[in-house]
């Protein structure tokens, strides 16, 4: 009888799990992407200015 309600809980950790990991991952994309004062970094800006795209 205990088990009835288990899997919904599961279902709803691995569902927070997954959205509170994507968050995180973005988060990190940003970072590496802008630097910490919010301007877009050496890298990508030499990566825009690349004929080889």
């Amino acid at each position: 009888m205990w088990m009835v309600g288990r899997p919904m809980f599961l279902d709803f950790n691995r569902t927070l799990r997954i959205i509170v990991s994507i968050y995180y991952y973005l988060k990190i994309i940003k970072l590496l992407m802008t630097g910490r004062n919010q301007e877009i970094t050496s890298h990508v800006q030499n990566y825009r200015r690349s004929p080889l795209r």
